[in-house]
């Protein structure tokens, strides 16, 4: 879990620095919550949690400032629009990260099979998580499954680009129709509806937020390019991912921190009233005082039962009130 919210945050600064810094906000987020999730985490990466929370309350207000100003770039606006209307922030990072995606499947196949590949592969894979955890209780269960199994799919390639087994020389040529998942409809509709969405929505155009040189993919690409024969071969893959993961791990540290090649995102759609739950810093730092008391409590409480065993009651009693008093203290 650690070394996740560490990728993710150095995946954030990654956006942060080829000027998608709402991308990045989300992926900071995504960080601080995986870090409060875990139950034993040290003091490095609650010190971690801290200063993200800091850069994201830092960002927030500079952000919201700027837009207010008489003169402020549309592009501000907009990004102040997204970190706000929560239904608009997960559509745009729906169709971002499926721009992403579908390039990395082209290049999967044509080439070329470099670092930068692998790096995008981990970013897909990071977006993919960031989405699902954040709107998950806005996401239906079809599109949850899909971006599941796009999450494998990259597990995948990164494994057998670890093992040499995409870009060889000796690789036989590939056709997309050979790729087709016959198990599965190789289209998502709830996918498909929400970045068309995008593409006809003439309000609010994010045209400031990417280099004028990009283009956007609207067209979500199901299509399975694993490099893979057939079906039996994939369900072998799955069962190897785990096998492969140090492998892929030594792979990713070798990796020098580069720009990631990224698409252009698209206009937000309209917005709904469903919200993400923003928490701010205090309420954070309560949360993780509220998981160190309880940890303190359920410590003692074990104190007093090995106490109990051995018939010392003033031991057990003084370890259960110790308890007790964190307890109200709660």
């Amino acid at each position: 879990m650690a070394s996740n919210a560490a990728r993710v945050v150095a995946t954030a600064k990654d956006f942060d620095k080829v000027g998608l810094g709402i991308i990045g906000y989300y992926l900071q987020l995504y960080a601080v919550e995986l870090i409060l999730s875990e139950e034993d985490r040290s003091q490095e990466m609650t010190a971690l949690a801290t200063e993200l929370l800091d850069t994201i309350e830092a960002f927030k207000k500079e952000i919201g400032g700027e837009s207010e100003a008489e003169d402020s770039d549309k592009s501000l606006h907009v990004m102040n629009t997204l970190i706000h209307d929560q239904e608009k922030a997960k559509i745009y990072m729906l169709n971002f990260t499926m721009s992403l995606y579908n390039e990395k499947l082209k290049q999967l196949k044509d080439g070329p099979w470099d670092v930068m590949l692998k790096r995008s592969l981990w970013c897909c894979i990071d977006l993919f998580s960031c989405i699902l955890h954040l709107w998950k209780e806005n996401i239906s269960e079809t599109s949850t499954n899909s971006l599941q199994k796009r999450i494998k799919y990259c597990k995948i390639y990164l494994s057998k680009l670890a093992k040499g087994e995409i870009g060889s020389s000796d690789e036989k040529t590939l056709d997309y129709a050979d790729f087709a998942d016959d198990s599965e409809e190789t289209k998502d509709e709830d996918v498909d509806h929400q970045t068309s969405d995008l593409e006809n929505n003439n309000n609010d155009k994010v045209e400031g937020l990417a280099p004028k040189d990009q283009t956007t993919s609207y067209e979500p690409v199901d299509e399975v390019p694993e490099f893979i024969d057939d079906a039996d071969s994939v369900n072998e893959e799955e069962q190897t991912v785990d096998k492969n993961e140090d492998a892929i791990t030594k792979d990713e540290q070798q990796v020098v921190k580069k720009e990631v090649d990224l698409t252009r995102p698209s206009a937000p759609s309209e917005p709904a009233a469903a919200e993400h739950k923003s928490y701010t810093k205090d309420e954070l730092t309560k949360i993780m005082d509220r998981a160190s008391k309880i940890e303190q409590i359920q410590k003692l409480a074990k104190y007093a039962i090995s106490a109990l065993n051995y018939e010392d009651l003033p031991t057990a009693k003084d370890e259960l009130t110790k308890a007790l008093d964190l307890l109200n203290s709660i």
